[in-house]
Parts: C-alpha cells; sequence; structure tokens
C-alpha cells in the first residue's frame, strides 16, 4: 500500500498497513486530496472496505490516538481501561511477594494518574522549523520535539554499559546524536532549532 500511495505520504497521506488516514487543512483540500487517493486506488485496482470507511470527519480514532484538529490525544477508550486497572490482588498477579501497602496503592494510583494525564500532542507541520530541547543526566537521554513550544513527541533512553562513565560533555552530546537520529525523518533537511543546557556545546 506504501508504494502505491508513495505521491501522497508524509503530504496529506498516512499508511499503516492496510488502514489509510487521509488529512488536509481545509474542506476544498480534502476533497481534493480523497479524490486523488481513489483515483490511485482504482489505477491500481484496489478496493476500500466501506465497513472500515469514514469520510469528512474532523477528528477520529487511529491506532489508538484521537487525532483531529492538529492535535494528537490518546483514546479515551484507552485511558478509561487504565483508570479501571484493579490492584494487583495476590502473589501471582503481583509477580512478586509482598504485602500491599498504603504507599504501594499510593503509588499504582500515581501511575495510573499520569498515564491518563498523557500531554496533547502537535501534529506536525513539515512546512515549519522544528524545535529540539535535549538533555542528559548520569544514567538516561530525555528529549522533546516540538513547534511553536508545543510537544509533537517525546523520547528517552537509558545509558548502555561505558556510556555510564561518560564525561557530562559527551552524555550531552551522545543525547543531542540519539534523539537527531530518532527524529531523522521530521529534521532532515529541515530547519531546526536545538536547546540544550550544557554551554560547552
Amino acid at each position: 500500500m506504501n508504494n502505491v500511495l508513495c505521491p501522497f505520504l508524509d503530504d496529506s497521506v498516512i499508511v499503516y498497513l492496510d488502514d489509510i488516514l487521509i488529512y488536509s487543512r481545509s474542506w476544498e483540500e480534502h476533497l481534493a486530496h480523497v479524490k486523488k487517493v481513489f483515483m490511485l486506488l482504482e489505477e491500481h485496482q484496489l478496493r476500500l472496505n466501506l465497513k472500515k470507511y469514514e469520510y469528512g470527519k474532523q477528528s477520529l480514532v487511529y491506532l489508538g490516538f484521537v487525532v483531529g484538529s492538529g492535535e494528537l490525544q490518546i483514546d479515551p477508550d484507552m485511558v478509561r481501561a487504565i483508570k479501571e486497572w484493579p490492584r494487583p490482588k495476590n502473589v501471582t498477579e503481583a509477580n512478586q511477594k509482598f504485602e500491599w501497602s498504603s504507599k504501594h496503592e499510593d503509588t499504582f494510583r500515581l501511575l495510573q494518574r499520569k498515564i491518563c494525564e498523557a500531554p496533547v500532542l502537535a501534529l506536525p507541520n513539515l512546512q515549519r522549523p522544528f524545535e529540539l530541547e535535549a538533555d542528559a543526566s548520569g544514567y538516561a537521554i530525555g528529549a522533546v520535539l516540538m513547534q511553536d513550544g508545543r510537544p509533537i513527541a517525546y523520547y528517552s533512553e537509558m545509558f548502555q554499559g561505558a556510556q555510564k562513565n561518560y564525561p557530562t560533555y559527551d552524555k550531552e552530546l551522545l543525547a543531542l546524536h540519539q534523539v537527531v537520529k530518532h527524529w531523522q525523518v521530521y529534521l532532515l533537511g529541515k530547519e531546526t532549532v536545538v536547546y540544550i543546557d550544557h554551554r560547552p556545546l
């Protein structure tokens, strides 16, 4: 499917396996995009499943996220499922021998709340510059990719082996290298402002 829709990928179409998402900035633009995609599918003798087909929606659930109005949010059904997780009741469920205390209960509820309060992510606009903020601690890398101060994606990675012993300068440089490599699909050939808190860099 990616090969067929290649002319429109990252411009007005996202393909995941056999799911096609067509996105646009205006209704007129959307009609034009849909028409072009339909013509291309017909040219390659590909058919749509009308039971799965949704047209002209302002937002929709796609791969576990609500996509629309330039934002990406976790599907409320997934949030509800997390909020309703029962706490472990026995050793098998907890997979470990311990007594469930109020400290465990508080931590479990905090974890549920934090997962459900995931920030709304903005959808990337490939015509605008990106902002990249990266940092390294003694044991890990953390970064956020943004546009106009709104987060698009987050990234973190633990240092491995000898990396833990790197001096601060090398850890900060490694952090920058890893996040640029991770988000290269967005950043390659694009204007990007990098924020890093290590003065020598």
